[in-house]
């Protein structure tokens, strides 16, 4: 998955769009999982001898954090990110209810870069209640932009500046330097 600028634009409105949340969560997932997929391979030192696609999204988000793409305290917020698809993927009665998205939005809040994001990201430091937490298609869309906005900055990151920099986009170590 190489996504230019427009590709992600394009995404982005998609998701904003969709008043159904249950869309935005299956489409924000698919783009998260290959991003995934894009930075594992960023990681590999042969990447012919090793096809990311082949692991359960759980092993991708793993290694992707044992690569150093992900940071340890944004697995929680994935897996259940994934747990959500599945279990609305697998049960067709299934809706999403509002205190899903609740969960899935306090384990973003609880992520070192999102609290950066929220700290030091002009639009968000001045006006920290940016979206209505009552508004379930809001959630949603608020946790699936700003994880695939930091895995799109990660990749484009690592891939100008080459993996040798681990610093992660984000981070006060990444702009402190």
């Amino acid at each position: 998955m190489n996504l230019n600028i427009d590709d992600v634009n394009q995404f982005i409105k998609r998701v904003t769009e969709a008043k159904d949340p249950l869309v935005s969560l299956i489409k924000g997932h698919l783009y998260i999982e290959g991003s995934l997929i894009q930075l594992i391979k960023l990681g590999l030192e042969n990447p012919d001898f090793f096809d990311p696609t082949k692991l359960n999204f759980p092993n991708k988000v793993r290694l992707a954090c044992a690569l150093g793409f992900i940071e340890k305290d944004e697995i929680k917020f994935l897996l259940f990110l994934n747990d959500l698809r599945n279990s609305l993927a697998h049960q067709v009665d299934k809706e999403l209810d509002l205190n899903d998205g609740k969960r899935l939005f306090e384990m973003l809040r609880e992520t070192k870069r999102f609290q950066f994001a929220l700290n030091y990201h002009p639009i968000l430091k001045s006006n920290p209640i940016f979206f209505n937490p009552d508004e379930l298609p809001e959630i949603i869309h608020v946790c699936i932009l700003h994880f695939v906005g930091v895995l799109e900055i990660t990749i484009s990151h690592f891939q100008t500046k080459g993996i040798n920099k681990k610093t992660l986009p984000f981070t006060r170590e990444f702009y402190s330097k």
